[in-house]
């Protein structure tokens, strides 16, 4: 019986096949383990498509966050501009006669 992580060599078809045990002996992480196992031994750029996917979410993680700074920012701006009007128009109706 083959242990986890040991290839065997399907003579027929000429491909490698790693084997995996029941998943009642396996845990999640030694499924993980074996899956970038075998990623990395396909040697078909897979890794490098991962790195790149997961470099493009942390991207667009730091470009939502600026985007809602960005919106906080604007609200801000709004709530002061309409305080201002407020200001503006209280004094200008105690300047002016009724």
């Amino acid at each position: 019986m083959l242990g986890l992580g040991e290839e065997k060599v399907e003579r027929s078809r000429g491909c490698r096949s790693t084997w995996v045990p029941p998943p009642s002996r396996t845990s999640l992480a030694s499924l993980a383990n074996l899956a970038s196992l075998n990623l990395r031994g396909e040697g078909s750029g897979a890794v490098t498509q991962v790195e790149m996917r997961n470099h493009t979410g942390i991207t667009l993680i730091d470009r939502n966050d600026e985007l809602c700074i960005l919106y906080e920012k604007a609200n801000v701006q709004e709530l002061v501009y309409k305080q201002g009007e407020v200001a503006v128009n209280m004094r200008t109706s105690e300047v002016s006669p009724a």
